[in-house]
């Protein structure tokens, strides 16, 4: 699965034109241009790139809005073993 993913992204970030094709389609809203314009490498990065301060971070967001019962570090979240394996 990890495997198709990192695919996905690879081929997300070759054909942006189709991925927003693609986006639209499955949405069904939206014009095609802006989706493609708002999947400029400048404007939103689209990758399977990870690390434990990310998922920290964004941990840390969770708890301070209670949707989680306490704050976890990203070493408790996240084993990047398997991602490494399919690179």
């Amino acid at each position: 699965m990890l495997r198709a993913h990192v695919r996905a992204v690879e081929y997300a970030n070759a054909h942006r034109q189709e991925t927003a094709e693609i986006i639209v389609e499955y949405l069904g809203a939206f014009d095609p241009e802006l989706v493609e314009a708002s999947l400029a490498p400048e404007k939103m990065r689209i990758d399977y790139h990870i690390t434990p301060q990310e998922v920290e971070r964004m941990a840390s967001l969770m708890y301070r809005y209670g949707l989680i019962d306490r704050e976890l570090t990203g070493e408790e979240l996240l084993d990047l073993s398997f991602l490494e394996a399919v690179r």
